[in-house]
């Protein structure tokens, strides 16, 4: 065995490694890290609920709607179609770091949209266009696989390979995806920091946050390429 393939292998070693550990273990630490930044307010002592306002009126004129979910998660979202921020309750009413990195992550996507429209547009269609193939995938795999079992080799081949072709777009949705998380994650960043709501402290605990829910999406995408090896939790590939 020459060296040239053993550094081969050791890097695809290597990265199922880092992939199984990103699949398995991301959102736990994202988790425990921000339960504990949501323990306490921030030295601005403002709530996630006032800073969506003061983010409208200063840099979108307040164009967005901002609403409030009455949950008890740990999430906001942004939705294109009506310009609108939701919070859920447990995070409009925080003032803690957690909750307005939330609100400045969301807020990235609003800028997203106003800056780029197209891109989150294109990734809407790109969703659905994935959740429709995710329909045939299931029938495809056992065609291709009778095919092969009844000898029909060249149609079972092409069948299959119409199958691995949906699961690869459905990789590339995923990519699509950290992309844009990882876009957004930046625009909020400059967010906190322009609006110096955080201390410079806080504003490095905000972006380890942000770091931290990216991976859940990189973690996500593992779960999806490996999910063949039964050894990470179960994902939604096509959706």
């Amino acid at each position: 065995m020459t060296i040239a393939v053993i550094v081969i292998i050791s890097i695809l070693a290597l990265c199922l490694v880092v992939g199984l550990s990103l699949a398995s273990f991301s959102g736990n630490e994202l988790k425990e890290f921000f339960d504990k930044n949501m323990a306490s307010p921030s030295s601005s002592y403002m709530t996630a609920l006032e800073f969506a306002k003061l983010l409208n009126d200063y840099y979108f004129g307040g164009r967005i709607n901002i609403a409030v979910d009455d949950t008890k998660t740990d999430t906001g979202a942004y939705f294109p179609a009506l310009k609108r921020i939701t919070l859920s309750s447990k995070v409009s009413g925080s003032a803690s770091v957690s909750a307005l990195t939330v609100c400045a992550h969301e807020f990235g996507h609003a800028y997203q949209h106003h800056k780029t429209p197209d891109k989150l547009n294109r990734n809407y269609k790109f969703s659905k266009l994935v959740k429709v193939l995710g329909v045939f995938v299931l029938p495809l795999l056992v065609v291709s696989i009778l095919l092969l079992v009844f000898s029909q080799t060249t149609i079972g081949i092409i069948i299959a390979s119409m199958t691995l072709l949906i699961f690869l777009t459905a990789l590339a949705f995923k990519i699509s995806i950290i992309k844009i998380e990882k876009e957004a994650s930046a625009y909020a960043l400059e967010l906190l920091s322009q609006t110096k709501i955080l201390n410079e402290n806080e504003l490095k605990v905000g972006k380890k946050l942000l770091k931290l829910a990216l991976q859940t999406y990189i973690g996500d995408f593992f779960r999806a390429m490996l999910f063949w090896t039964m050894l990470v939790p179960k994902t939604k590939i096509f959706n």
